[in-house]
């Protein structure tokens, strides 16, 4: 049996990665260690889960949802995956309860599938403070908005999320050549690190309410988006221009309106 002579599944948006150089290269920015509680998303052929292991000879998770690619990679590398676990499993319906222990740190990684790569990563933050890193291959497209500014085109609500948990560093594009089936696009390797109070704290279920709301009619002016959430006395006491839409808003600026909203929403409930 050849490695590739397993059929891609659309459905579950399987793209292997293939290229030894692009494999070699990324394993060497993400830079794995013995000891390292490492997850892997996406075990595929095992065209990174087999290097990692080789360097570090330790045991670690790699999770895959293809019930043929986990008897492919159990039959041809028996003996690795002896010491990796892996786990046939859908990564949306895993609790992280059962997979991620509450006092230890996790380095995250893999390929994502395009269709599902912003519902993975949203996933992981609800464990936020059991993260080390993470590191992912992802559309280039899904990249350019994680680490876009605002006033530009591609910032939008995953923009403002993941930037107030973490610093955001792509180190390299990957051409769609690199991968078997050939995409229609091209891909980026990405490192998220968390960083601790880099923004003022803030709710989050109120940063994702605010967000929401905002983008959801990015046009229009946050005065009338927000309607309902905030004044202009709000927005003059936050130093905030009314006029502005959703874009125009920085990190910071979302902070600030969601920790102002809790604070109304408190002072509702006093007076109660």
């Amino acid at each position: 049996m050849k490695p590739y002579s397993l059929r891609s599944k659309k459905r579950l948006g399987q793209n292997f990665l293939n290229d030894p150089f692009v494999q070699d290269r990324i394993i060497s920015c993400f830079n794995p260690k013995s000891g390292q509680s490492i997850i892997e998303i996406g075990t595929g052929l095992g065209n990174l889960t087999i290097p990692i292991y080789e360097r570090i000879k330790h045991r670690f998770i790699t999770i895959e949802i293809d019930r043929d690619l986990v008897h492919y990679v159990l039959f041809f590398h028996s003996e690795i995956f002896k010491v990796v676990r892996i786990l046939e499993f859908d990564i949306m319906k895993l609790h992280l309860d059962l997979l991620i222990k509450k006092s230890t740190k996790y380095r995250i990684f893999g390929s994502l599938p395009y269709n599902i790569a912003i519902p993975i990563m949203l996933k992981f933050l609800s464990r936020y403070e059991n993260l080390f890193d993470m590191h992912f291959v992802l559309q280039e497209e899904i990249a350019d908005r994680l680490t876009a500014k605002p006033n530009h085109k591609s910032y939008g609500r995953i923009s403002v999320l993941f930037q107030y948990y973490f610093k955001i560093d792509r180190f390299f594009d990957i051409s769609s050549k690199s991968f078997n089936p050939v995409p229609k696009v091209n891909s980026t390797f990405v490192r998220f690190r968390p960083h601790k109070n880099f923004y003022p704290s803030c709710e989050i279920d109120l940063l994702q309410l605010i967000t929401r709301v905002a983008f959801h009619q990015r046009r229009k002016k946050i005065l009338n988006s927000l309607k309902g959430l905030f004044s202009i006395d709000d927005y003059k006491k936050l130093h905030i221009d009314e006029n502005m839409r959703a874009e125009n808003l920085t990190v910071l600026d979302y902070c600030n309106l969601s920790n102002e909203l809790s604070s109304k929403r408190r002072h509702d409930h006093f007076e109660e």
